[in-house]
């Protein structure tokens, strides 16, 4: 993403500043401006594998660094939040399926952003349910309905207006993490996936691409091979703030850089790191400590 503020947190931990149902009325897409040489990967496809994941815990950094200076392999960076993941598989309304837990902390004081959590279907990682809420008491929450195609507030009347409608089935960016880690990498791979963001009302194509691998250290002496993967954002007709312009990212360079291990230890998530772009001088990192 490009921007980094108190929002971009919320949005990253699947929540919102706020809900404004619109009309479920459904629109005809604009044709993105994607290469058509990619491959589509729908959901549903069996190469989107959640059940090639393995659940974990543990707490990722975020901070700031020079948009000249790279990290070193396995360097630790000055963290302004923390964030304590964890990926099970649990039970949601009488069928297994994996929840995504997020808590978000001011790494200096300790003090609790956000909570959220994002239950998905345990193979196809399709978005099931989103909740989050904040210490001062407010609760967001989206409901995800792949029988009519719509995203609907948590606890909503059915003849509730949807927040947003989907031509086809979508993955949600929100969660980007965990259907990243999921994907058939290997050398020369790229897709470009359906997904959309219920928080911002939005939809984009995901285009991933395996740029490389490089050797990580997770602080245990041991080299980890990890597949370094880029990714863009094109938007499918309208703009957002969170992706200027409604499609690619071009200022300054890709949507983000993903470290993703081939072979994570047990317990700890495939994805190590992410660096995005905030602005021309500055880079965000999140990044497994």
């Amino acid at each position: 993403m490009n921007r980094l503020n108190s929002r971009s947190f919320q949005l990253a931990a699947v929540a919102a500043m706020a809900i404004t149902p619109t009309s479920g009325s459904a629109q005809e897409p604009e044709v993105p401006p994607i290469p058509m040489d990619v491959p589509v990967l729908l959901v549903g496809d069996p190469r989107i594998n959640g059940l090639s994941l393995e659940p974990y815990e543990g707490v990722w950094a975020v901070g700031t660094v020079g948009k000249d200076r790279q990290l070193r392999l396995g360097e630790r960076i000055e963290a302004t939040n923390l964030s304590q993941q964890k990926l099970e598989r649990v039970e949601l309304d009488g069928r297994e399926v994996w929840r995504r837990t997020i808590i978000q902390k001011v790494a200096e004081s300790g003090a609790e952003l956000i909570t959220a959590f994002m239950y998905m279907e345990l193979v196809s990682l399709r978005p099931i349910r989103a909740m989050a809420s904040q210490p001062s008491g407010t609760r967001i929450g989206y409901e995800y309905d792949w029988d009519d195609h719509v995203i609907r507030p948590f606890g909503a009347a059915d003849d509730t207006p949807p927040i947003m409608s989907m031509d086809l089935e979508m993955l949600e960016a929100a969660a980007h993490e965990s259907w990243m880690a999921a994907l058939p990498y290997r050398d020369g791979f790229s897709a470009k996936i359906p997904v959309m963001m219920a928080s911002a009302e939005a939809k984009y194509w995901a285009v991933p691409r395996v740029v490389g691998t490089e050797e990580v250290d997770l602080g245990d002496g041991i080299d980890h091979e990890a597949w370094v993967v880029e990714l863009d954002w094109w938007g499918i007709g309208g703009d957002t703030s969170y992706f200027p312009g409604g499609g690619r990212n071009d200022s300054g360079g890709t949507g983000g850089r993903y470290w993703i291990l081939k072979d994570p230890p047990p317990g700890v998530g495939r994805v190590f790191r992410v660096r995005t772009e905030i602005d021309e001088n500055t880079d965000v990192v999140v990044q497994l400590q």
